[in-house]
């Protein structure tokens, strides 16, 4: 299962820090939705044990995102209680990181076309992301969940994008 979560960074920090709920940065926003949809998607499958998070071990982000997920399970234990682990690894040396840098690049790119009006807002992924995510043969692959939260579904969905209820400070 994959997931992905996005939002037109612009027009989030443009909104009034009150309708953010106290989330001033746009990838703890990300965060957090990616975090509750995990947590939604792990109790539909009827899967109640731990998972483990391997991230990109860039310099200068590590504190910070490790800080933002401490956050999550102290003020949301019923999303921390899945996190079992939390590991970051040099996408060099660990070769899933890799496969994920370059689904995010594409994602990204994807969503950049999305919020300029490039693509249309179907469902259907571009190529070559598509051709990764999908078997040519037999038609299946990951199981994806996409968002995107454009301006207008932010200014729409904000108290459903911040649903996972981390309070923190910028």
């Amino acid at each position: 299962i994959g997931f992905s979560i996005g939002l037109d960074a612009k027009h989030y920090r443009s909104l009034p820090k009150e309708q953010k709920a106290g989330i001033a940065k746009p990838h703890i926003a990300c965060l957090q939705r990616m975090l509750r949809k995990i947590k939604d998607r792990l109790h539909e499958e009827k899967y109640e044990r731990r998972i483990s998070f391997v991230l990109d071990e860039e310099e200068g982000s590590v504190k910070e995102i490790y800080g933002d997920i401490l956050a999550l399970r102290r003020s949301r234990t019923d999303l921390g209680k899945y996190i079992g682990a939390v590991c970051f690894a040099d996408d060099e040396f660990y070769v899933p990181l890799q496969a994920s840098d370059m689904l995010a690049n594409l994602t990204y790119k994807w969503f950049l076309d999305v919020v300029s009006g490039n693509v249309g807002k179907s469902d259907a992924l571009p190529e070559p992301l598509h051709s990764l995510l999908v078997d040519p043969v037999t038609g299946r692959g990951l199981d994806i969940e996409n968002e995107f939260w454009t301006a207008e579904a932010l200014d729409h969905g904000i108290a459903e994008l911040l649903s996972a209820g981390i309070k923190r400070t910028p």
